[in-house]
């Protein structure tokens, strides 16, 4: 995969404190990640943010125990990423189909413009037509289709093109579902464009039931669902209305919860270990240690 989007706020926003050793290697390992489309072991993501110094080494600790989950195989995987290479594989894969087919079928309007320049009848334009556009416009480029002099020629298509590959189902439902206004927000926008609703958490949502098998393919086992931590999560989003995604977001979002908190209470328990804290302090010793992990609180 040699592109994918960047999106300065959202970076900004969970790696703005960063030093810049850290956002090297952060971006070093995204960068990766996204070129070789999988996810490193700690030893290779030493290699591929080619840590040599005591510093790199620690950055990239750092970055892996902030902003990856390691699974079950020892691997540190972002959700984001993830998600983000499974659809850039199904779109490969019905590529694939589609070549195997012999490409994409004619429109309607290459068959309509084929058989219009074959047929000797068909009315032609008229070369005599008095024409209102300017001199030096007469063969109608985009923009000046026979506009009345004194008005201003409709634009019919965007003056920029966006770099992203496009697919034809993206047009499509984009077509559909216009950009809402500025004021709400990037996330509502992302989910319309592949057609989903979009809803805010409630504390009655349910998983689908595929989500068992998208949860056991992103690495973690059947009972990862622990009702404790779903209660916990359904509860920290639902005290955030103002957060709305569609049901595969939603789920894709309690998949990177579930993992970085099985992290946690694992780095946990290893430094309970070795504290040997008194079970009457157990309770801001954890806390002391998340502060410690995460900068802060759990953040489901």
């Amino acid at each position: 995969m040699h592109y994918y989007k960047r999106n300065l706020g959202d970076y900004s926003k969970k790696a703005g404190r960063l030093s810049m050793l850290q956002h090297g290697a952060y971006t070093l390992l995204i960068d990766a990640c996204y070129d070789r489309e999988m996810f490193p072991t700690k030893k290779e993501a030493m290699a591929w943010a080619w840590a040599s110094t005591p510093d790199e080494v620690v950055a990239v600790e750092f970055v892996l125990a902030r902003f990856f989950s390691l699974d079950d195989i020892g691997r540190y995987v972002q959700s984001r990423i993830e998600e983000e290479l499974i659809e850039y594989r199904e779109l490969i894969e019905k590529q694939k189909k589609n070549g195997k087919k012999g490409g994409r079928p004619k429109g309607k309007s290459q068959k309509d413009a084929g058989s219009g320049a074959n047929n000797p009848h068909q009315t032609q334009n008229n070369p005599h037509q008095t024409q209102n556009n300017p001199v030096g416009f007469e063969n109608n480029p985009v923009g000046f289709e026979n506009n009345p002099v004194g008005t201003q020629p409709q634009a019919t298509q965007s003056l920029t093109t966006n770099q992203e590959p496009r697919t034809k189902r993206e047009e499509k439902v984009e077509k559909e579902n216009p950009p809402a206004a500025a004021s709400g927000g990037g996330v509502v926008d992302f989910n319309r464009r592949f057609g989903q609703d979009v809803f805010a958490m409630t504390a009655d949502w349910q998983p689908s039931e595929s989500f068992g098998d998208r949860a056991e393919m992103c690495g973690l086992p059947d009972s990862a669902l622990d009702q404790h931590a779903f209660g916990e999560f359904k509860s920290y989003w639902s005290a955030h209305p103002e957060a709305v995604n569609s049901n595969d977001a939603w789920e894709h979002k309690l998949i990177g919860s579930l993992k970085r908190a099985s992290l946690q209470d694992d780095l946990i328990e290893e430094q309970r270990k070795n504290a040997k804290t008194p079970r009457t302090d157990k309770t801001a010793h954890d806390q002391s240690i998340l502060d410690a992990i995460v900068g802060g609180p759990r953040i489901w």
